[in-house]
């Protein structure tokens, strides 16, 4: 799939490929589901089962895009919708509720005391909200006022999920964070950050203006893929992954530099269509993406040793 759908896009291989996957990830997430089902109440499993049952939801747009396509209505709203419909459902429903799945577990694990019922309340707020959110990347038709005002509402309840969220996770924004990796800990608050950026931008995105320039403007969009797959998503698997296995894949300097790496590549895209100057933004775009490259080829390696001592 990583080879053919650059090739030859949605098409052939690609196709018969991605259908398989889905009928082996429908395959296990159905017993997972079945056999979770008496520990569904618990934080993480609830996340995970719910990252199953967005991923089954984003998994039915593939088919809808197979179908435009070959009925000759590619590259049309349609088309888009259903592409916007797999993105959403995917990024900002199977993806985050795995990621905070697996977080919220290491910090079960860990011994850090959680607010559950702030959790709980969180995790349906999150939940509930996904669903309708899938408006918010759809304003771009300039459907009718209905829709934005829905929007705004979801917005807000996804504002006030992460605020829940917070009071959950509160003992990390005390001295009982020290018991993680400097590294760590700042991928984890980065992290947090670009999750409280990404629903803000979400609430901005219910004004048309706002839809709209979000829209025509591709960097923008990319901008905000990158905010939410590498800001919030990676740096939270990251984060995951070397208090997991106490693996200290990143220094102090080398948990900087990715970071700043990834900030300056959010500002170099936001910049990108608004300025004209004479240096060469994108050969900078290079080298800052280069830089991210190099941080996550580090963990790479970490993580080659770990497997070959186990």
């Amino acid at each position: 799939m990583l080879v053919a759908f650059p090739l030859q896009g949605y098409a052939g291989f690609s196709i018969v490929i991605s259908t398989l996957y889905t009928i082996l990830a429908a395959f296990f997430g159905y017993k997972f589901l079945r056999d979770t089902k008496s520990r569904q109440q618990a934080l993480a499993i609830g996340f995970a089962r719910w990252s199953f049952i967005f991923y089954f939801i984003a998994a039915l747009a593939p088919f809808a895009i197979g179908i435009l396509s070959a009925t000759g209505q590619g590259q049309t709203q349609a088309y888009y919708l259903a592409v916007y419909f797999f993105l959403h459902f995917l990024y900002n429903g199977a993806f985050t509720c795995g990621i905070l799945s697996l977080v919220y577990q290491l910090l079960q694990i860990k011994g850090l005391e959680l607010d559950e019922k702030s959790g709980q309340r969180f995790k349906f707020l999150l939940c509930f909200s996904c669903i309708p959110a899938y408006i918010l990347s759809a304003l771009w038709i300039q459907p009718s006022l209905f829709f934005n005002v829905t929007g705004f509402v979801v917005a807000i309840l996804q504002l006030i999920a992460f605020y829940y969220f917070i009071c959950s996770v509160k003992t990390l924004f005390t001295k009982e964070s020290k018991r993680f990796l400097w590294s760590s800990r700042a991928l984890l608050f980065v992290a947090i950050a670009c999750f409280l950026l990404k629903l803000v931008l979400q609430l901005v995105s219910v004004f048309p203006t706002a839809a709209m320039l979000a829209y025509e403007v591709r960097y923008f969009v990319i901008a905000y893929l990158h905010l939410v797959l590498l800001g919030m998503l990676t740096f939270l698997l990251l984060f995951w992954y070397q208090e997991e296995f106490r693996v200290k894949a990143l220094t102090r300097t080398g948990a900087l530099f990715l970071i700043i790496c990834f900030i300056l590549s959010e500002g170099i895209m936001l910049l990108l269509p608004l300025l004209t100057t004479s240096i060469d933004l994108n050969f900078v775009l290079v080298l800052v993406s280069l830089g991210i490259f190099l941080g996550f080829w580090r963990f790479s390696i970490a993580f080659s040793r770990l497997s070959s001592i186990n």
